[in-house]
């Protein structure tokens, strides 16, 4: 992390006008104006030398930076104690502080009427806004409410809600009483939430009665119901209302805002300790079982605040909008935790971004030569940019074209073995769908008793073509052949309906893989898949073809 910020802390828009990171010429005032803390730090007066203290001083950086930039009710003795060898990582020992206070009650002091949250709600063109002062009455009240219903410090509650502002209100009312949040991403299944509640070992779950996304009802509230039939640890539900839609309540449910009313707009913050957990955060299970990262208080908080101010370049007065749901790692940070401490307008977005428009489709080459003549006068800007004369490896494959561009093919992490010959499933999949009838593709690596290893194309059709599935395989089998070499054809192709995939639209190529290795017993964990009867369909596909195969 030091390295990130130390390379982007001083972003050329600051300055308006172009600087060398690598120069000498920086002056102690330029420093210190856009990182104050370098007054605390004797020597450093650019960005190498700022640089190297961070590494060769971490105590020293860090230190300087946890004290200023973090509001403490007890110091920290001790910046870290860290030993990598033996898996031991601490940071801010000694130190006492709430990350509630941190995000709200000092801003309230400074700004209360500042805007804190601009929700921009699924209904086209409506949204809501809610300042410093209202967002800590309600996480005071929240967190009255929890404590009267028996939540402890280190309780785990599971919050499955939208990108709204009363799920923003629940992670911070548990970070107020020291309670352990864990959000869980609202388009995941009943399935999926009842394997991380029970993983969590949560007592209390904080849903919504309905959820809105791209103009649709999504039934949250159900999905809640069927998953706590089978989580023994739960004892309550909070139900707040998103829609005027009454749903079935139980006795475990009881409703939040209603209850919230009846509470007082101040809660005193739980003290804790640096390294006590903040929140709990699942994976989404797309390589296997979900596995739970734990964040703690401070180190966590530091970090979110400081990359959000110098990787996003954040200033005071900035509106900052990050798009990503709450329920992964950047909405936590660059939603909530981040622009919050840093005392910022955040926007959060409950829509997504084809509705209620589509964004559109890829753009054609047609179209692109004329964007580029005319629009652009066949003129391309070069852009300066701080990391040159490095490069950045994405671990994305590419290919020249005799034009001069370069097109992208995608990742290049799974690479398959082709008598001999290695490439990445990702440049065959290019390949294929260039194909006319080809809407999606999966290339897959199977076992061959020859070639040690062979393709297996999973195809999803475009709508409106008919092709069989034997035309369709002589068709892709030419085009790889030509366009890569023969030994990269796929040796089967498979039509298939949709692709499995997770809730968050990732493709489960574990799944793929087992099922072409003959292992469809195997599968693993499928919590998180979108679509279990894909899964299904794929497997008896695969059995045909397999038997026809042998038949022939």
């Amino acid at each position: 992390m030091a390295w990130l910020l130390a390379r982007t802390c001083f972003p050329k828009i600051v300055f308006g006008k172009k600087f060398s990171y690598q120069s000498r010429a920086w002056s102690r005032g330029l420093l210190t104006a856009y990182m104050p803390e370098a007054t605390a730090f004797p020597g450093p007066r650019n960005h190498q030398e700022l640089y190297q203290l961070s590494v060769e001083q971490a105590d020293v950086f860090w230190g300087a930076l946890a004290r200023s930039r973090l509001m403490w009710s007890n110091p920290f003795h001790s910046v870290s104690d860290c030993n990598f060898q033996q898996g031991k990582v601490s940071w801010f020992l000694g130190g006492q502080l709430n990350v509630a206070v941190n995000c709200l009650d000092r801003h309230v002091h400074k700004n209360p009427n500042k805007v804190a949250l601009i929700w921009e709600k699924d209904e086209p063109a409506q949204e809501d806004q809610i300042t410093y002062r209202e967002l800590l009455e309600l996480t005071c009240r929240l967190g009255n409410t929890l404590k009267r219903q028996g939540v402890k410090k280190g309780d785990r509650v599971t919050i499955y809600m939208p990108s709204c502002p009363m799920a923003v209100v629940t992670m911070l009312a548990c970070a107020r009483i020291g309670a352990i949040h864990t959000v869980v991403f609202a388009g995941f299944s009943s399935v999926a939430l009842a394997d991380r509640i029970q993983d969590a070992q949560s007592e209390t779950v904080i849903t919504v009665n309905q959820g809105l996304r791209g103009g649709k009802v999504v039934e949250l509230k159900k999905t809640v119901d069927e998953a706590v039939k089978f989580c023994p640890t739960v004892k309550r539900v909070f139900v707040s209302k998103r829609t005027d839609e009454k749903v079935l309540m139980s006795d475990l449910d009881i409703p939040l805002e209603e209850e919230m009313m009846k509470e007082d707009v101040t809660c005193q913050p739980a003290t804790l300790e640096s390294e006590d957990l903040l929140f709990l955060l699942y994976t989404s299970g797309s390589t296997g079982k979900p596995k739970g990262l734990v964040h703690s208080q401070a180190g966590y908080l530091l970090y979110a605040a400081l990359t959000h101010k110098y990787v996003f370049d954040y200033h005071d007065g900035d509106i900052f909008g990050c798009v990503a749901d709450i329920g992964w790692i950047t909405g936590h940070s660059y939603v909530v935790y981040g622009p919050l401490c840093n005392g910022g307008t955040t926007v959060l977005f409950e829509s997504t971004p084809v509705y209620p428009n589509p964004v559109g489709e890829p753009i054609n080459s047609e179209a692109w030569e004329w964007y580029f003549n005319v629009v652009g006068d066949r003129k391309c800007p070069v852009v300066d940019t701080w990391w040159q004369t490095g490069y950045f490896f994405t671990g994305d494959g590419a290919y020249r074209t005799s034009r001069g561009y370069y097109q992208l093919t995608g990742r290049l992490d799974d690479v398959i073995n082709i008598s001999g010959h290695r490439l990445g499933t990702a440049e065959i999949e290019d390949v294929v769908n260039k194909h006319e009838a080809v809407a999606e593709s999966a290339v897959i690596g199977y076992p061959h008793k020859i070639k040690g290893e062979g393709a297996y194309a999973f195809i999803v059709l475009k709508k409106g073509f008919k092709l069989s599935q034997e035309n369709l395989a002589s068709e892709l089998q030419s085009l790889v052949s030509k366009e890569i070499a023969k030994y990269a054809a796929p040796d089967h192709v498979q039509v298939a309906r949709h692709l499995p995939k997770t809730r968050s639209g990732k493709i489960m190529r574990r799944v793929l893989k087992k099922i072409v290795e003959n292992k469809a017993d195997e599968l693993g964990d499928l919590t998180t898949l979108d679509d279990h009867d894909t899964v299904k369909e794929i497997i008896e596909g695969h059995k045909k073809l397999l038997q026809k195969d042998q038949s022939q």
